[in-house]
């Protein structure tokens, strides 16, 4: 009796959420070609161009499947019920087929834990004191990867939790920990000649590094003009 009751209430922000979902999904492509097409920032931010609240409660399903199966019941109509929670269903199967991506979309849904910024933290914490990378080709994926250490001044790796990390220093500071280790991932002109691209007409590996660096530019020049202006 009091299942039936409950189910017979209806959330506006289950139905937002419903509406949000196939709104992402028809821009991969539909049913039939999301999973393909998926992609972790794109599908987290057609949640935040409605409403940002929507990215947590869509993650929260994903983790919780008794909030799942609470949030479902309160759907209005029957087909968008369904819909959800076939959609839903899809995502678990494919959390186990491709689990480093479905890691990468809830991540993306949880949004910047803001909210750890608010708490008490040294004026200087977990500044980056020293960077060293290597850059490995891999051939298996055809893509060159890259793994850093970097030391750390005044650590304090309990800030922020398992999930964040928290760096507090001056703003030059910041931006010196930026440029050490960019410049980690310079190679030496003997290194260089050792690494070798085919220029296959499918391969996106140097095209993608340099769009990523172009965009690095971009932020740079923007702040270049923004403290320029403060003087």
């Amino acid at each position: 009796m009091s299942e039936h009751i409950a189910n017979s209430f209806t959330l506006p922000v289950a139905d937002r959420l419903c509406d949000a979902v196939r709104a992402s999904v028809e821009k991969f492509g539909g049913p039939g070609e999301v999973f393909g097409k998926l992609d972790a920032g794109a599908f987290a931010d057609g949640f935040a161009e409605s409403e940002p609240n929507l990215r947590r409660v869509l993650g929260r399903c994903l983790e919780d499947l008794t909030f799942r199966a609470r949030m479902v019941a309160h759907v209005s109509t029957t087909a968008n019920r369904e819909y959800l929670a076939q959609f839903l269903d899809a995502l678990d199967v494919w959390k186990e087929l491709e689990p480093a991506d479905h890691h990468w979309v809830t991540l993306a849904l949880s949004g910047a834990p803001l909210d750890k910024l608010f708490g008490p933290i040294p004026m200087r914490t977990n500044e980056v004191f020293r960077c060293s990378s290597v850059l490995q080709l891999d051939s298996h994926f055809e893509d060159l990867r890259i793994k850093s250490v970097i030391q750390l001044a005044f650590p304090n790796k309990e800030l922020g939790g398992d999930d964040a990390i928290i760096l507090s220093a001056s703003v030059t500071s910041f931006l010196d920990s930026i440029r050490l280790m960019l410049r980690s991932v310079e190679l030496q002109g003997s290194e260089a000649t050792l690494f070798k691209i085919p220029k296959d007409k499918d391969s996106d590996i140097i095209p993608s590094i340099i769009r990523e660096l172009g965009q690095v530019r971009s932020v740079v020049e923007t702040l270049l003009k923004q403290f320029q202006d403060m003087s």
